[in-house]
């Protein structure tokens, strides 16, 4: 499979298992919709990511990318979330922050990759709507 030889797919597999560990050590009774939420963020990383890889039109494939990105900065505000409401303390969530910084990281070249031109051609045609006025 296309995804499994990206060290990202790997990173983000890492990041799955530690958040469960991380899950499994803290209180969350009575907030089961938002660990619920924090693991569905997870498994769309790693599935938006392996769609893309089998997406053969670069724009097709360059979103898939996004919604795995996307998916870790959500991950990101959703451990903070927990630390500001007393689930998790700053410790708990360290090592699943680090994990997401380089899972981002190592999206963005990605999808600037398959996407290189999208924003060229988007700032292009806005400069055309706007000389047309």
């Amino acid at each position: 499979m296309d995804h499994e030889r990206l060290d990202v797919y790997h990173l983000i597999r890492q990041y799955n298992r530690v958040l469960n560990r991380m899950l499994k050590r803290l209180d969350t009774s009575g907030w089961s919709r938002h660990v619920d939420q924090l693991r569905r963020a997870g498994a769309s990383m790693s599935l938006n990511l392996a769609e893309g890889c089998g997406e053969f039109a670069l724009p097709e494939r360059a979103r898939f990318l996004r919604m795995a990105k996307r998916s870790a900065t959500e991950s990101a505000s959703a451990l903070d979330y927990f630390v500001d409401v007393e689930i998790a303390v700053e410790e708990d969530i360290q090592e699943p922050k680090d994990l997401l910084r380089r899972i981002i990281s190592m999206l963005v070249p990605l999808i600037r990759r398959n996407a290189p031109d999208r924003d060229v051609a988007a700032r292009s045609a806005d400069r055309v709507r706007v000389q047309a006025r």
